[in-house]
């Protein structure tokens, strides 16, 4: 959703349900937010400071860092790894 500028010039991208960072991230100069999961009041909020907000679902915003973890893990012990996707809409 965007309610700020069209062109983005620092993102923040916070997996799961990030919007409880709000505060760091406007802080942080940010001015979008990608995430996984939305509130109403983070959705207001959002909308009256202008902050450009994407709500992603927690699957699609976790997977990668799911994925490269057991991958790194696998390579140090020597494990054999697969990842399996699924297709999640949430």
């Amino acid at each position: 959703m965007e309610f700020g500028s069209a062109t983005p010039s620092k993102v923040a991208i916070l997996s799961g349900s990030g919007q409880s960072a709000l505060n760091e991230i406007l802080d942080a100069g940010s001015d979008t937010l990608v995430t996984g999961e939305l509130k109403q009041q983070h959705f207001n909020l959002a909308q009256e400071l202008k902050l450009n907000l994407y709500a992603c679902g927690h699957y699609a915003t976790e997977v990668f860092g799911v994925d490269a973890l057991a991958s790194e893990v696998a390579g140090q012990f020597g494990l054999p790894y697969e990842f399996v996707e699924t297709h999640c809409p949430l």
